[in-house]
Order: structure tokens, then C-alpha cells, then sequence
């Protein structure tokens, strides 16, 4: 039987974050420059569209990855307790588990897409192929369910280098295919559906080739099949399905509200418009995902210290990465819609920072979520997912039945993400790390500080300028950082934790 091997040492950390950053380079070329020619060619009507199926795609099929997110969890413990007939175990029953899921499904996603104008706006000559788009995805997205399941071992083995190595390679396939195609045929929604299901598809094969040449001890076979795995997984998965359900309330619904009670074309802005926040949300998943398998390796070994460490030591840094990054946009926003898309989205800047003014209070979300499955505790975060995506959907509805429109969507939005990732899950965190709420709490004094001044300028002053605001953000944020280098210490405690992974060594 095969020795498994997680590899927790400082030289795959650095070697993970260094891919992270070309994946991540990758998306910021994609999102720069072809965000624009899409929504150039498509129009804002049918560029909403695109993103709409996106939403679909997650809501209807956001149980299933519950579930596999639930079975990789018990999974990766498995793995690297080195219990290899409790992996087979797992990965055996939850293929099985996956396909009949996957298939009670079907008929579900059959008739919403045959029913699609019951759920969204659409013109007329859109239809066939807004049709095909959202079949692609749901097809894609059932794909990457059952890739996520042979991709678990090379996740609990910290060899995320090779998952984001396929990510970097499709998504540069998926920019040249799209242009030409998008060039030569059209603007056809359907065109963009195929790209994606055929690049999953063949990314699918890669993955399997690499997770049979890394584990080739973790087979599938019907003697492994046990449903004693079914309790456990479905009692963390219920919990998974109502902090996604949550999610998607959160960051799914915005565009859709917007389509519905407020104006196609809006929604096609709106959509445009949410990729910078998408964009600075991605900076913050993808250190989240060097950190992701750490922390679920040093849960399967007690080490408990670490992961607090890592823990408060990201809720800073990405509090002061939204600092720096709403100021530049505040100061620069609106040239740099003007250059990115048209002169037209000038007018939009105000929405923009709307979008952006919470992140110093809520982006820290992207360090803290990571401990709730590896300490299996996601009702904490199911239950302030849910609670607070109930919130923004009555809050959105009610601010854009009173006029508000799309600044009144942006601005529950904001309000039911500050009360859920500042509030809620900052309890929940301290309460499972055993420390006191206000250590995490002081880390969004600037946050706090930001929202006050801007709503005084604009309510008590009557002044929108935002260069006044922008440079406040970049004073803060300097501050800050000179907190925590001289003072907090937790720029040093990112050198003992460091140190401490390459002193410990692999696991």
C-alpha cells in the first residue's frame, strides 16, 4: 500500500502562492480586457444574461456540491491520518452518492431550463440560445461535482499546484477560443456554454490522469461502498446546503433583483460593475486557498496555535488590502471605467465605491471561513449565511420598491454582509479559537472609521468628492500597516508561522 504524503513545508507554501498569483494574474487579464469585449459585443441586455446563468447554474445544483464538499472533509482527514481503508471507504461511497444525486436531479433541471422565462427576463430572440448556455453550465457544473471528488487527494496533499496549473491552461484556452469564436460566429450566448463544457471535460481527464499517478491506492470498488459515511457526511452537508443557500442569497441574487424589478439593461451594468468587487473578493480567495489545506493539515495533527496564527494574522491583512485597494479605486475609479469600458460608466463610479466601502469589514471572511469545516462546525456559519441572505433579499426588495433601484440592492447588500462576516462570524471564530472578540474586532476599527467619514461627507456635507475620500483610505491604511509592523507583531508572527511549518516539516 502506498505511503501518503501531505507536504506542509515552507518550500510548498511559497510554491503554491506563487501559481496562486499566475492564476490569479490570469483572471485579472480576463477580466480586464475581455470582460469589456463581451459586454461590447453582447450588449448589457445579454451580458446580463451570461452572468444570470452563472446564478442558476449554482442555485440548482448548490446541494450536490455541498455534499461533496462535506465527503472531502472527512476525506482529507482520512488521508492524512494515513487510514487507507477509510478512504477507500469514502471515496467509494461518495462517487456512488454523487451519481445518484446527480440523477435525481435531472428531471429538475430539465424542466427549469424548458421553464426558464418563468425565472428570468429575457427577449424573445435570446431565448434558444440563453437555453443552451444555461444547459452547458448545468452540465459543467455537475462535471466539476465529480471532479471535486478525485481532486480531494491532491488537495489533502497541499498539491494544489497541479489543480491550479489546469485552471491556468483552460482559462487561456477559454480567452483565445471565445474571441475567435465570439469574431467568426457572433455574438451567441450558446458559444460561451460550449467553451466552458468542453474545456471541463477535458480538464476533468487531466485531473483524473494526476489523481491516478498520486494515489493510485485510492480506487473505486463496491466492497469499499459503506453507508455508515452516508450520517456524518449528510449531517455536515445539511449545514453546507444552508451556508451555501446563505451565500447565494449574499452574492448571487444582486443581478437577478435588478432584472426583475428594476431594468434589464441595469442588470447587464450591474453585472459589469460587480467584476471589480469579484476581483478584489478573488485576491483574497486565492490566499485563502494556499491556506485552505493548511489548516485542514494542521486540524488532523492538533495543531491548534498555528491555525489561529494564520487565522487573525489573515483577517488583518486582508482588511488592509481593502484599505489600500478602495482608496486606489475611490482616487481612480472613474478613469478607469472610462478607459475600461466607455465614458458612459463614468456616472457608475458612486455605485463602484458603494460596492467596495465594506470590504475593510468583510473580506476578512475569506481568512476566517476555513476553520468551520475542518473543526465541523459549519451551523455557525450556516446559520449566519442564512439569517443575514434573508436579510439582504427583504432589505433589497424594500429599498427598490421605495425608488432606490440598483444603489438601494448595493446598499442592503452592503448592510447584510457587515452584520453576517463582521458580526456573526467573528463570534463564532473567537468562540472556537478561545479568544476574546475583541482581538478580532479591533482589526475593523478602520473599516469602521471609513464608512463614518463617508457617510458624514455625503449626508452632513453634501460633498461626493471622492479624491477626499481616497485619500483617507490610503492614510488609514498606512497607519495601519505601521501598527502592525511596530506594534500588533503580526507581520512577525507571519515569519513564526512560517518557520514553525518548515520546522515541523511534512507531514
Amino acid at each position: 500500500m502506498q505511503e501518503f504524503s501531505a507536504d506542509s513545508s515552507v518550500k510548498r507554501v511559497i510554491k503554491n502562492s506563487y501559481y496562486t498569483a499566475v492564476r490569479f494574474a490570469v483572471y485579472i487579464l480576463t477580466g480586464v480586457l475581455f470582460v469589456p469585449f463581451l459586454a461590447k459585443q453582447y450588449g448589457n441586455n445579454a451580458y446580463g444574461l451570461i452572468a444570470l446563468a452563472g446564478f442558476l447554474t449554482e442555485y440548482v445544483g448548490f446541494i450536490t456540491g455541498c455534499i461533496g464538499s462535506s465527503i472531502g472533509r472527512y476525506m482529507n482527514i482520512a488521508l492524512n491520518k494515513g487510514d487507507w481503508n477509510e478512504s477507500n471507504q469514502i471515496f467509494s461511497t461518495a462517487l456512488i452518492a454523487i451519481l445518484v444525486l446527480v440523477a435525481l436531479q435531472t428531471p429538475f433541471f430539465v424542466f427549469g431550463i424548458w421553464k426558464l422565462e418563468w425565472l428570468i427576463d429575457f427577449l424573445p430572440e435570446h431565448a434558444f440560445d440563453f437555453r443552451v448556455l444555461v444547459g452547458c453550465k448545468v452540465l459543467t457544473f455537475l462535471l466539476s461535482l465529480m471532479v471535486g471528488v478525485i481532486v480531494t487527494p491532491l488537495q489533502a496533499a497541499n498539491r494544489i499546484d497541479i489543480t491550479i496549473k489546469i485552471d491556468i491552461v483552460s482559462q487561456i484556452i477559454r480567452l483565445v477560443l471565445l474571441f475567435n469564436l465570439v469574431l467568426m460566429l457572433g455574438p451567441r450566448l450558446w458559444i460561451i456554454g460550449m467553451v466552458d463544457l468542453v474545456l471541463a471535460l477535458l480538464g476533468g481527464i487531466v485531473t483524473f490522469h494526476f489523481y491516478r499517478q498520486f494515489t493510485p491506492s485510492l480506487v473505486f470498488k463496491g466492497k469499499h461502498v459503506e453507508w455508515k459515511w452516508i450520517r456524518p457526511v449528510m449531517n455536515m452537508a445539511v449545514w453546507n446546503i444552508v451556508a451555501g443557500l446563505g451565500q447565494i442569497l449574499f452574492q448571487k441574487t444582486d443581478v437577478w433583483i435588478v432584472n426583475r424589478f428594476v431594468s434589464m439593461d441595469l442588470a447587464g451594468i450591474c453585472a459589469v460593475l460587480l467584476v471589480w468587487p469579484n476581483f478584489v473578493q478573488q485576491i483574497a480567495k486565492n490566499v485563502s486557498s494556499v491556506l485552505q489545506p493548511v489548516v485542514m493539515i494542521d486540524y488532523a495533527q492538533g495543531r491548534f496555535e498555528r491555525i489561529r496564527d494564520l487565522v487573525l494574522l489573515g483577517t488583518s491583512l486582508f482588511s488592509l488590502l481593502s484599505l489600500f485597494l478602495c482608496g486606489a479605486l475611490m482616487v481612480f475609479g472613474g478613469w478607469l471605467l472610462e478607459l475600461w469600458m466607455n465614458e458612459s460608466y463614468r456616472q457608475y463610479q458612486s455605485i463602484l465605491i458603494l460596492m467596495l466601502l465594506h470590504f475593510p469589514l468583510t473580506l476578512s471572511r475569506e481568512a476566517i471561513w476555513i476553520i468551520f469545516p475542518a473543526f465541523d462546525k459549519m451551523e455557525y456559519l450556516g446559520v449566519s449565511n442564512i439569517v443575514s441572505g434573508i436579510l439582504n433579499i427583504v432589505l433589497s426588495l424594500v429599498l427598490v420598491f421605495m425608488g432606490y433601484g440598483l444603489v438601494g440592492v448595493v446598499i442592503a447588500t452592503g448592510i447584510s454582509l457587515i452584520l453576517q462576516r463582521t458580526l456573526f462570524l467573528s463570534y463564532f471564530v473567537a468562540k472556537l479559537l478561545k479568544i476574546k472578540f475583541r482581538q478580532i474586532a479591533v482589526i475593523y476599527l478602520p473599516g469602521v472609521l471609513l464608512i463614518v467619514a463617508y457617510g458624514f461627507q455625503l449626508l452632513a456635507l453634501h460633498d461626493d468628492n471622492f479624491l477626499v475620500m481616497g485619500i483617507l483610505c490610503f492614510i488609514m491604511a498606512c497607519i495601519w500597516t505601521l501598527w502592525i509592523c511596530l506594534y500588533d507583531g503580526k507581520v512577525r508572527n507571519l515569519f513564526y508561522v512560517l518557520r514553525g511549518i518548515h520546522r515541523k516539516g511534512s507531514v
